[in-house]
């Protein structure tokens, strides 16, 4: 059984909502070397109740790089390409910044959650 399928049946059998960081879906399939809109595909959005987005660390190992979901950077260009793809979904769910690790001054958190709602189509007048 995939990991979405696992938490469609999850969230089903316990009626608990899904909490979806795609920074983190795009951190698996990249390490992982599958497609995040495929597993996006497969994942029943009516039971996502929150939106995380997050940066993450690339470090270099001697068999290549991998991807680190340490949430201590600005979401990347790849994670908000899948906030344009399912804008219109994402825009009905609660979305946040989240960012845990080396904290940057409100300037930067402030206009990183500024691009989420230009990404969302949620920017303001």
């Amino acid at each position: 059984m995939s990991e979405p399928v696992l938490l469609n049946q999850l969230s089903h059998h316990t009626g608990c909502g899904l909490l979806l960081d795609l920074n983190n879906v795009f951190v698996s399939c990249s390490n992982m070397k599958t497609d995040p809109y495929a597993y996006l595909a497969n994942l029943d959005w009516s039971q996502v109740a929150e939106i995380h987005l997050a940066g993450h660390t690339l470090k270099k190992l001697p068999q290549g790089h991998i991807r680190i979901d340490t949430h201590n950077k600005p979401v990347c260009d790849e994670v908000w390409a899948i906030v344009n793809n399912y804008r219109d979904t994402l825009a009905q769910i609660p979305c946040l910044i989240e960012w845990d690790a080396d904290i940057p001054s409100l300037d930067v958190l402030l206009a990183e959650a500024t691009k989420a709602d230009q990404h969302l189509g949620l920017a303001y007048a």
